[in-house]
C-alpha cells in the first residue's frame, strides 16, 4: 500500500494556516504526516506538543509535523523512513506555488512508488479573490484549475451573489471539482484526508457537532457481498453526483476476484489501486462510504451501484470467452502446481 498525500494550496490570505490550526488540534486515531512551510505560523497549543526533534515536532494526537526547509521530497522521505511513519501525509503548499509543480517533482522521484496523492484541496479568499490582478491572479487561478475540491472560504464577508458568481466561475475553470463554502476554515476532517475506516469517518464528523456539520453533511454506506462489474463500477465513479465530496471504501469485483479493489475518491479526483487478499477474517464484500453536502439522492445512488454488479450485467461473447478459459485452466490444475 502507498502512502497518500493530500496537498493543501491557495493563495496567500485564503485561510490555508487557520484550517492547519484545525487540523492539527483536532482528536483523530491516524499516524499523520504534516509538512508545513512555517510551523511557527501554527498556533498549536504547547500542551498538544509531545516532542520536538531538529524541524519535526510531535502532536499528541499522532500528527507528526515537519518544517520544509529546501528540500520537499528530502522532509516526506524523512517521514516514510522514521520508525512509526505516517498512514497519510498533508503537505500545506506556499501561498505562492504552484501545486501542479510540486505534484509534478514528487510524481518523477524516487518517492513515485511510495506515496499517491489522495486530493488537491484548494482554498480561496471569497472575500479578496476578485481583488487580485496580473501575476497573483494568474498563479491564484491555477491553484484553482489544479484542485479536486475547492474551498470558498470567509462565505461570511461576502453576499449571496458574490458567492454565486464565484461559484460559477469556479465549475467553468474546473467541471468535475466539489466545490464548498465556508466561514474561518470550518470543514469536516474527512473532506480533508481520507480516514482509515468507516468509523474514522463517522467520528470525523461527530467532532464538529458543536457547529451546523450535522445538517450541512451527510454519510451514506452501501454494502454487497455480490461481485462487482469493474467498467461499470468505473463509470459510476466518473460520474458522481457534485455534492459527493468523498468516497472510500474496498470493493469486490469480478475483474480481481481474489483481492480487494481499495477505492479513493476526493473530489473529482479517483484512484483504484489492489489491497489486501480476502481471507477468513475478511471474506470478499464491498464497503463503500459517501460522504456529502445537503441531501444524497440515497435511492439514486443505491440504484446505480446495484446496476454495477456482475449479475446485472450480461457478459460480453469475450467475457465468456475469457472466464471459460479461466475456469478450464483452473481445472486443469493440480495441487501441487
Amino acid at each position: 500500500m502507498t502512502t497518500p498525500i493530500t496537498l493543501l494550496t491557495g493563495f496567500l490570505g485564503s485561510g490555508k494556516t487557520t484550517l492547519m490550526n484545525r487540523l492539527l488540534s483536532a482528536p483523530h486515531e491516524r499516524r499523520i504526516g504534516v509538512l508545513v512551510n512555517d510551523f511557527g505560523a501554527i498556533n498549536i497549543d504547547a500542551r498538544l506538543i509531545v516532542g520536538v526533534e531538529g524541524a519535526t515536532v510531535q502532536l499528541a494526537n499522532g500528527c507528526i509535523c515537519c518544517t520544509i526547509r529546501s528540500d520537499l521530497l528530502a522532509a516526506i522521505e524523512s517521514l516514510l523512513n522514521g520508525p512509526e511513519p505516517p498512514e497519510a501525509l498533508l503537505i500545506e503548499a506556499s501561498g505562492i506555488s504552484d501545486p501542479a509543480e510540486i505534484i509534478q517533482t514528487i510524481a518523477h522521484s524516487g518517492l513515485r512508488a511510495r506515496t499517491h496523492v489522495d486530493g488537491i484541496l484548494t482554498m480561496i479568499d471569497a472575500e479578496g479573490f476578485d481583488r487580485l490582478r496580473g501575476r497573483s491572479r494568474v498563479l491564484a487561478e491555477q491553484q484553482v484549475r489544479t484542485a479536486d475540491l475547492v474551498i470558498l472560504n470567509k462565505a461570511d464577508l461576502v453576499d449571496e451573489t458574490t458567492l454565486q458568481n464565484l461559484e460559477a466561475w469556479t465549475r467553468r475553470q474546473v467541471p468535475q471539482a466539489r466545490v464548498l463554502r465556508a466561514v474561518q476554515a470550518d470543514v469536516p476532517l474527512a473532506l480533508v484526508w481520507g480516514m482509515a475506516s468507516e468509523q474514522g469517518w463517522q467520528r470525523s464528523l461527530h467532532d464538529h457537532d458543536h457547529d451546523d456539520h450535522a445538517q450541512r453533511f451527510q454519510t451514506w454506506q452501501w454494502h454487497s457481498d455480490s461481485p462487482l462489474d469493474l467498467a461499470a463500477f468505473q463509470r459510476f465513479l466518473d460520474d458522481l453526483p457534485t455534492n459527493v465530496y468523498r468516497l472510500k471504501g474496498l470493493a469486490y469485483v469480478r475483474d480481481l476476484p481474489d483481492a480487494a479493489l481499495v477505492v479513493q475518491v476526493a473530489g473529482r479526483r479517483a484512484s483504484l489501486s489492489q489491497g489486501q487478499l480476502w481471507d477468513d477474517n475478511h471474506p470478499p464484500g464491498t464497503q463503500l462510504v459517501l460522504i456529502g453536502e445537503g441531501a444524497l439522492d440515497v435511492l439514486t445512488l443505491r440504484t446505480r451501484l446495484e446496476a454495477c454488479l456482475a449479475d446485472n450485467i450480461a457478459p460480453t461473447e469475450f467475457r465468456q470467452w475469457w472466464d471459460g478459459l479461466r475456469q478450464w485452466w483452473r481445472g486443469r490444475r493440480t495441487p501441487e502446481s
